[in-house]
């Protein structure tokens, strides 16, 4: 499990909570208003083996409604995804559906 600390161009600092259940190959993320589990997936089915291509989560967000929207995180080229690179790629794909920071900093 990582804590990882991010800094809002407000200044405002979030926390974002991420980790890898390797008994059933899925990440979770927790923070900015966000709670989910990745799961495996090849070829657009789940998987319970180790030959998956990337990860999907059915993804909302606290407070948005009934917006759910479906996120992909692809396996690097190395086939390993540390808890950085799981954080960062799940911060980019949600960026192009909410102002991450934006929402937040008007709520406090």
């Amino acid at each position: 499990m990582s804590v990882l600390r991010l800094l809002a161009p407000s200044g405002g600092e979030h926390e974002v909570v991420v980790s890898l259940d390797s008994e059933n190959n899925e990440w979770s993320f927790r923070g900015l208003g966000f709670d989910f589990l990745a799961s495996p997936i090849a070829n657009g089915e789940d998987v319970d083996s180790s030959a998956f291509s990337g990860w999907q989560a059915e993804v909302s967000r606290q407070g948005s409604g009934d917006s759910i929207v479906s996120i992909w995180i692809t396996c690097p080229p190395s086939g390993e995804l540390t808890e950085d690179l799981f954080a960062s790629a799940c911060l980019k794909e949600l960026g192009r559906f909410w102002d991450l920071f934006g929402e937040l900093e008007g709520a406090e």
